[in-house]
């Protein structure tokens, strides 16, 4: 079961059904898609509508226990939904959930993707994050940022966000934005650090028009976000440590 924040933008929903109906067709395996606010299902009500059993009609009907889903967090950095939300509503009924997606470095060659649909040979990147008040989750936009510039061909790169502590968006596009030695070829190019298209999305859009920054799309359902999924779910990127930190949850119980 994925699990994202939530939008009320039907381009965004459409977008995490594209992610979920990806990471289905390369897991072969039923993928459902669940939020965490605005949109529906809410996590906590998929998890708790999942039957306990399931029926096949064989000569003899056949009763299969059906196991709780594995929650996925679709969410760039390890904010309050996932430290708090995910957590609270998979150990109500003993759900596993993995380590959230991330703005790591497996992620760079996807964001410079978008980049790249902008510009092949950007002069500066601004990545710009919708914001969080653990410095955890700011830290993660900002290591990514740094992979990302170095990937781009050492080009700079600037940090702002959209909302709670750290530089601002404005103060980063602002950096983005000043003169300074020749006139580049290539425009300075703004990317969210987001999955999908919504609130956070537009937003920064809209600071990067007035900058006269041009920016690129969000992930979407890029093959290295498919893969970064993937790998989540098949056990390779910390999935046992969290694991092991929902049996640990208030009223876990083992099956």
């Amino acid at each position: 079961m994925l699990v994202a924040h939530g939008t009320k933008d039907p381009a965004g929903l459409a977008v995490l059904a594209e992610v979920r109906d990806a990471v289905g067709l390369r897991l072969g395996v039923p993928v459902s898609l669940s939020y965490v606010d605005v949109a529906t299902p809410l996590l906590s009500d998929a998890l708790a509508a999942r039957p306990e059993s399931l029926v096949v009609p064989l000569v003899e009907p056949l009763v299969v226990p059906l196991v709780e889903p594995l929650v996925v967090p679709l969410f760039m950095a390890r904010g309050f939904h996932v430290e708090v939300d995910v957590p609270r509503a998979a150990c109500e009924v003993g759900a596993p959930v993995t380590n959230h997606l991330g703005a790591r470095a497996a992620l760079a060659p996807a964001l410079l993707a978008r980049v790249h649909e902008v510009t092949r040979g950007p002069a500066g990147i601004v990545v710009l994050g919708a914001g969080s008040t653990r410095a955890a989750a700011r830290a993660e936009i900002l290591n990514t940022a740094r992979a990302l510039g170095t990937m781009a061909g050492g080009v700079p790169t600037w940090v702002g966000f959209l909302s709670g502590p750290g530089p601002s968006a404005r103060d980063a596009l602002n950096a983005a934005a000043e003169p300074g030695g020749p006139e580049p070829t290539t425009p300075v190019v703004a990317v969210p650090a987001r999955l999908a298209p919504g609130h956070f999305a537009r937003r920064a859009e809209a600071a990067a028009a007035q900058h006269g920054i041009p920016m690129a799309t969000p992930l979407g359902a890029h093959e290295r976000v498919i893969d970064r999924i993937v790998a989540l779910v098949e056990g390779t990127a910390d999935y046992h440590h969290h694991v092991r930190a929902v049996e640990q949850c208030p009223g876990h119980s083992e099956p």
